[in-house]
């Protein structure tokens, strides 16, 4: 499903749950969400009504209905706590957090690519140990 000259793709969210994809125009279904962001790309969901972007919130049901696993990353604590803080709190606080935390995950992986693409270094042949000369008296 290749877009062109999108840098992010709109999809509106209707009444009915529906997901309506604005660059293909058509329905889309949730997997095919988690297959766009697999794949690459940047999507923005709206709710038709309010014009709220509830992109978030569409992402973190893709995972648990599709990578529910990748949610024991998280520790339990961590999770106690975002729900028990301020609202205002968490999406400062831990905005900010999550935001360098994935900045620095892919600084990392991107310069482990990095590494792994350099060639390899040439590495001398072993040299073999110098012929020792034979103490023995020769006959």
């Amino acid at each position: 499903m290749p877009v062109t000259e999108i840098d992010t793709i709109l999809i509106r969210r209707y009444p009915n749950r529906r997901f309506y994809d604005t660059s293909r125009s058509g329905h889309v279904t949730l997997e095919e969400i988690r297959d766009m962001v697999a794949e690459g790309y940047s999507i923005q969901v709206e709710d038709s009504k309010t014009g709220e972007d509830i992109t978030t919130r569409i992402l973190l049901q893709v995972i648990m209905e599709f990578d529910a696993p990748k949610l024991d990353i998280l520790p339990r604590q961590l999770l106690c706590e975002m729900i028990r803080i301020n609202d205002r709190l968490a999406r400062e606080c831990l905005g900010q957090y999550f935001a360098s935390a994935f900045s620095s995950f892919n600084e990392l992986r991107e310069r482990t690519a990095a590494i792994q693409r350099l060639p390899s270094p040439k590495i001398p042949p072993r040299l073999s140990a110098p012929a020792v000369a034979d103490s023995r008296p020769h006959e």
